[in-house]
């Protein structure tokens, strides 16, 4: 992985991520706190107030009143309760210390207090034949509803960017550039110089500058890096990996001279592992 310090000094898109990453993750736990309250206060079932109906009457005056687009059968449960078949799904009723309540079908991701858009439209279209106030209850759906679909458009807006800028992070951190311009090679591990780090990063922490080319021969893949050591040293090293996943040296040049397959290139790659940090 890179330095973020260094990547903030160096990278103006890096940085502006950086802060779009802070402001979305900022605005996501307001608004994630804001629409909850705002949820619990206008979306919480509290039922509609009918005291002084039976439910017999209830089931009388909303067949013969009920104006909704969305119903396309009432009928009647096992309990003599009464059920509303919608478009989307079926919904339940019961009547309970003098208020009739609308009913989703239980679900374990869904808060049972809560209704979907479609179940609040009906409850609000039950409630406009008893209501003494319809035009004020409207009001109060339709502000939920504007509110909410805001938030949701906001949040997919928000989702986006977060993972844009979250992808643009992860790839310069981890040298994506490296890992395409040497097609995956600068991932590669040599393990008799160490089990955690990978080649690209013993090159990079050895290395003022370098970069990354490749070519094929069928199906192996030949990568070479160029670079220039902090000593003022340059560096050519040639890799081989075929589609079994198996890499290899097989050009290791400083200043010109080959010291591929001897003594000196086991000391130059120890040297360049003990270089990362």
């Amino acid at each position: 992985m890179r330095d973020i310090e260094e990547l903030i000094q160096n990278d103006l898109l890096f940085t502006i991520c950086m802060w779009l990453l802070l402001i979305v993750i900022v605005c996501r736990g307001v608004w994630w706190i804001y629409s909850n309250i705002l949820e619990r206060k206008l979306n919480i079932n509290r039922g509609i107030p009918l005291t002084g109906y039976t439910p017999e009457e209830v089931s009388i005056i909303v067949r013969k009143n009920l104006v909704c687009p969305l119903v396309e059968e009432i009928g009647e449960d096992e309990q003599g309760s009464m059920f509303f078949q919608c478009k989307s799904e079926r919904y339940f009723s019961r009547m309970e210390s003098g208020r009739f309540y609308i009913m989703q079908k239980k679900r374990p991701w869904i808060n049972p207090d809560f209704l979907s858009e479609e179940g609040w439209e009906l409850q609000f279209c039950i409630g406009d034949i008893f209501s003494e106030n319809p035009e004020q209850d409207r009001e109060t759906f339709t502000k939920r509803k504007r509110i909410m679909r805001r938030g949701s458009i906001a949040n997919w807006i928000a989702g986006g960017l977060f993972f844009l800028c979250f992808a643009y992070v992860f790839f310069q951190m981890a040298r994506g550039e490296d890992i395409l311009k040497s097609r995956g090679v600068s991932l590669a591990q040599f393990t008799e110089y160490s089990s955690d780090n990978v080649i690209n990063e013993a090159l990079r922490a050895s290395c003022v500058e370098g970069e990354w080319s490749n070519f094929k021969e069928g199906e192996i893949t030949y990568a070479r890096f160029a670079g220039t050591t902090y000593s003022g040293e340059t560096l050519n090293m040639i890799f081989r990996a075929d589609k079994e996943g198996t890499c290899e040296i097989i050009s290791l040049q400083v200043d010109g001279i080959n010291y591929t397959g001897t003594t000196f290139s086991r000391l130059i790659m120890e040297q360049m592992y003990s270089n990362v940090k």
